[in-house]
Formats: C-alpha cells, structure tokens, sequence
C-alpha cells in the first residue's frame, strides 16, 4: 500500500536526533501544497463551520464535512488538564488579525518541534499541519527530533533544542515526571512551549507552556469501546492494553472505553496490561489470549499496539476483534478487508497540527491563546471509511481500497 511520507519525514528518519533543517524543513509539507492546504475544523456539535478571521490570517480552511453518517463525534463534556473548557480549531484562528499576522512574519521567528515518534501517519499529518501554519508565517523550523519512543532520548533531544535557543518550541511530552523539568527550562530562557496531547503535572497555563492542543479522547476511546460492545451483543470476555505511563490524553481514552464497558454488565473484563509498541501490545496479546482462549474482544489506547495485537490474532486464527483509537494506512485496510481490527476512534491530526502551531503564534505574537484546544474525532467503520479516509488523511481514497470495499 502506499504511504504518504513527506520530503521533511524522510528526512527526519535518516537522523537519530536533532535535525537542523535547511530550505527543506523550513518549507513545509510538499505533499500538502505548503502553506495553500486546507486544514478540517468543527463545532462542538460536529458540523462544519469557517471563519472570515481564518482567511486574513492567510491560513485557508476547508470545513469539517458531516456526512450525516454518524462519524464525526459530537465533543465530549470533557475538561482540560487543568479544568479549562474547551476551545475549537476556530476560536485561535480568530486571534490573528491582518495587521498582527504580517507583523509576525517580519519579526523573523524561529520553532522547534519535538516529537516521540516521526515513523507514523499520525506524525506525518500533525507535521502538515504545523508546517502549513509556520511556513504561512514565516517562522522557520530550525529543529525536528524523534525521540523514538524512549524518554531519556526526548530529554536529550530537548536539551540540544533549548541550545539551539528557538523562539517556540512545540512539543509532545513522553513522560511528564522526566520531561516536565527541561520544558520547563527552556520557559526559563524565554522560549515560548506549545504542547501536543498532555501537560506535565504541576504546569500551569500562561506560565510553564502557552497552550495544548489535542484530539477529543473521551470521546475516541468511547466510540471504539461502544462499537465493540454494539459487536459482542453486549455481553462477553474482553481484554484492556493500556498505556505503560500516566498521561492526560491516553488515561482520556481509556476512561472513555471503561466507562463504556460499565454500562454492560455481562461485559467482564478478564485481563488487563500496559504496552507502549507493537511489539509489547503481541507479546501482551499472546500472554492474555492463551490464559483467557474465550476472549472475544479487546480494546487499544492506540493503534499502533493495536495492529500489533492484531498481527497475534489472526496467527493464532482467532475470532477475537480489536478496537483501538487512532487511524493509521494499515489500520484502515485491515477494518475495510473484515479482519481483526473491527473499528477505530480516529483523530484528525492535521488539524491537531494546525491547533498547536497557532498556540505557538498567538504566543509569540503577545496575544494570549486558549490553553485547551480541542479537535472532534470521528468512529471510523468499514462502513464509513470511503469518507473517514478523505477526512483522516486528507487525501482521496486509493482504487485498491475502493476495490476491498466494493467486494
């Protein structure tokens, strides 16, 4: 199948740590179009809405399509980190001004992105999107890191970018005990911190970080729990793999699906593990399907593990079907062809991307952002997937795909 890497990802892979980009880099996504590519938002009840304030600000955006399907997940009553009500895609789009926008692009500015891991198509489009926002204000990217999954890596990899002395540093927190004390560094020396999906114990908006921007993960890891609640009839063995580490948006999902699970009382769950790859999710998967054969179902914080748990299902030639959150190529194909992944509560990243670049904007600019922006998601089935691809990946849905689906 094909995979969408840009030229800035396949850059990113050849390098262990920090990247210092060039025109390349700096220059956004060249499968997007740059700084002409539309990004998705919606209102919290999930239609579609734009904004006059968007289109001056230069950064053109292509609404949120409901396709009355039932997809697209209306917001979650969820609060942020810190007790904030949400803020849309929208809401921080509407701060930059014509006369403010073209102040930031002759100041000059320079960012930092700092990811765990650049090898997935989540990366990808949450790159797009930052990348359309920063190059449409001329502020270059100077580093990119992927800390490859290992927190000691982060660390180091946002050491070095504190030395480059950037003026926005956009971040996704691997361990907040570990990285929380660098992020809080680099505050110290005046670099502006926007962060990507959770907020590190003890930080305080406005003070230690400008924003987060993140996906509605109550809502995603309810989704993909009902549908397999709706698939098992309510009633079976089920298993949980959950996140090796505490964090805001993973331990969301995962109290979105337990709250799920709890309104079917001939639901058991049966075993439980903590997994952070795929390969952790498989031997966890193996482990729990040969002490409990009867598992009928089980349910990933992401789809990474997912796929992972997936791959021990079907060689082992089980009937069991996996829900997870998230929406990866792989992911995508293996709900569309019936095999074990049955369904996903998808993100849209690129949006996500665009969210926490234009904390990072706001924040520079002196215009004080909302510090909990959230981006509805949607439950992605093979019955939706001809129009979750478009929105998901931002990109029209491949003949081989077509083909699976119309069999």
């Amino acid at each position: 199948m094909k995979k969408r890497y840009c030229g800035v990802i396949i850059a990113m892979l050849v390098v262990l740590s920090v990247l210092t980009l060039s025109a390349c880099g700096g220059g956004g996504s060249s499968s997007s179009g740059g700084g002409s590519a539309p990004a998705d938002t919606g209102s919290a009840d999930g239609s579609a809405e734009t904004t006059d304030a968007a289109g001056k600000a230069g950064i053109h955006i292509e609404p949120l399509t409901d396709d009355g399907s039932g997809a697209i997940l209306n917001l979650a009553d969820a609060k942020g980190p810190n007790g904030e009500e949400p803020a849309g895609v929208e809401d921080i789009l509407n701060l930059i001004s014509d006369e403010k926008a073209e102040e930031i692009r002759s100041a000059g500015y320079t960012a930092a992105i700092s990811l765990h891991t650049v090898g997935t198509d989540w990366s990808v489009l949450q790159l797009e999107g930052m990348h359309d926002v920063l190059d449409e204000f001329n502020i270059k990217v100077i580093a990119e890191t992927d800390a490859e999954m290992e927190v000691e890596k982060q660390v180091s990899d946002l050491e070095s970018i504190i030395g480059m002395k950037p003026d926005l540093l956009i971040s996704f927190v691997l361990d907040g005990d570990a990285v929380g004390p660098v992020l809080k560094e680099a505050r110290a020396q005046g670099i502006q911190v926007s962060l990507i999906d959770s907020v590190p114990a003890g930080f305080t908006p406005g003070t230690d970080y400008a924003g987060m921007g993140t996906a509605d993960n109550y809502a995603n890891g309810a989704a993909s729990a009902q549908k397999l609640a709706d698939y098992l009839g309510g009633e079976g063995e089920i298993a949980m793999l959950n996140y090796v580490s505490s964090l805001f948006h993973t331990d969301a999902r995962t109290q979105g699906a337990r709250d799920v699970f709890a309104q079917y009382p001939d639901i058991t769950i049966v075993a439980e593990d903590k997994v952070n790859s795929a390969e952790t999710a498989a031997t966890a998967t193996e482990a729990m399907l040969t002490a409990h054969p009867d598992i009928a179902g089980i349910w990933t914080f992401w789809d990474v593990p997912g796929m992972g748990a997936v791959g021990v299902i079907e060689s082992m030639g089980k009937d069991t079907k996996v829900v997870s959150v998230d929406l990866s190529e792989d992911t995508a194909y293996s709900i569309a062809s019936g095999g074990a992944m049955l369904a996903s509560g998808a993100q849209h990243p690129y949006d996500q991307g665009v969210a926490e670049a234009m904390i990072g904007v706001a924040a520079l600019a002196e215009i004080e952002p909302p510090s909990y922006v959230l981006v509805p998601g949607e439950i992605v089935t093979k019955e939706s997937m001809s129009k979750s691809w478009e929105r998901v990946f931002r990109s029209p849905l491949p003949d081989d795909m077509k083909a699976i689906l119309e069999e």
